[in-house]
């Protein structure tokens, strides 16, 4: 081996050695709540230049249940970005899965432990265009604060990477201690106040942990569906045979509110409140066939021996049959159209002879 490449390694191992734990504070606040401890890892404090950092993180916490865990995270942060990482990516090492708590905004990384009782530490051993010191935004140890930031891009208990440039999530496989794979995200995005960077179309698959609810989402502005911006929500269970109470899709498929498994369109499990209701007819007639002079009306004296018989009108579902099945509005609408249009000729026909028992009384005086 060369000089050179001595003096190379010497100086790989000088670096080595110097890297060490550094101890951001404990798991947890003192009594009387013992509040989870969220540190500020990371922050840009108006940084504007290059950087790129490989933090590795350890969780020390509660050795009665081995809750102990190491992970590697990645910062990196162009010079063309203003007041805004580029990636940001966790992934888990060793030790008891989501022992870390990682809440990432567009220049801050804030961290916690998931496990009470123990300390959190991390080690700086690949840090690349920003200083250590304090300065042109960085490590800031021991600032704590036992209420969970706001304004989040990216909330996770796993392993993930984010991307800035183009607003896109993706999650690393993370393994069980037997080798099997940990599939669940615990990846969170906030409810408001997030926008994408750049681009049109985004869309995040997130899933809860030990369940097997998956829930989609995107916004779109294309305009390829509707002429202007949209979004997207869909619920549903992970293998797709059946949706969660709230279910939106505005490509296609049924749409439920407070039902897990809507049969329309739109099923509804609760009250509607609209201003207004309009309802195509879509094929079905208007009962205006009734005004026709071979229509053949029922006669009162038929109407009344039907209604004796049956106890409801002709043709409307009885009490039981509505019951059961309940009431199509756009059937019934004209239904009821057509009992008050043949109730009208009903009317005009008794009027007719009333009519002419008047004009027959008078002759006879």
């Amino acid at each position: 081996m060369d000089r050179i490449s001595l003096i190379i390694l010497a100086l790989l191992f000088s670096v080595v050695a110097k890297a060490q734990f550094i101890t951001l504070g404990s798991a947890n606040g003192p009594a009387p709540d013992y509040a989870f401890s969220y540190y500020k890892l990371f922050d840009l404090n108006g940084f504007t230049g290059d950087a790129s950092a490989l933090f590795r993180i350890a969780i020390l916490a509660d050795d009665n249940y081995l809750n102990h865990a190491e992970y590697h995270l990645w910062v990196s942060k162009h010079s063309g970005t203003v007041n805004r990482v580029d990636g940001v990516a966790l992934q888990f090492i060793s030790g008891k899965p989501q022992m870390l708590e990682v809440i990432a905004t567009e220049t801050a990384v804030w961290i916690r432990a998931m496990g009470k009782w123990g300390t959190i530490r991390y080690e700086n051993p690949i840090n690349i265009g920003i200083s250590q010191s304090g300065g042109a935004g960085w490590v800031i140890s021991n600032q704590a604060a036992y209420q969970e930031p706001t304004g989040y891009t990216i909330k996770s208990k796993n392993s993930f990477y984010y991307d800035y440039d183009n607003a896109k999530l993706y999650e690393y496989p993370s393994y069980n201690i037997d080798g099997s794979q940990i599939t669940n995200t615990r990846i969170k995005t906030p409810g408001s106040g997030y926008q994408p960077s750049s681009g049109l179309n985004h869309s995040f698959t997130l899933s809860a942990t030990n369940t097997n609810g998956i829930l989609n989402m995107g916004v779109d502005g294309t305009g390829q569906i509707n002429p202007n911006f949209y979004s997207w929500l869909q619920s549903t269970h992970n293998n797709g045979n059946y949706f969660y109470a709230l279910s939106l899709n505005p490509l296609g498929g049924n749409v439920g509110i407070g039902t897990t498994q809507p049969d329309a369109t739109l099923t509804v499990k609760g009250d509607i409140h609209a201003r207004e209701v309009r309802v195509d007819l879509n094929g079905a007639v208007a009962p205006d066939y009734v005004f026709e002079p071979d229509y053949s009306l029922m006669s009162l004296q038929e109407l009344s021996d039907y209604l004796k018989e049956h106890k409801h009108l002709p043709e409307v579902p009885s009490a039981k049959e509505m019951e059961q099945n309940g009431v199509n509005l756009l059937e019934m609408n004209l239904l009821l159209l057509k009992k008050v249009e043949e109730l009208t000729l009903h009317v005009i026909e008794l009027e007719r002879k009333c009519e002419e028992l008047e004009v027959g009384l008078k002759s006879t005086n």
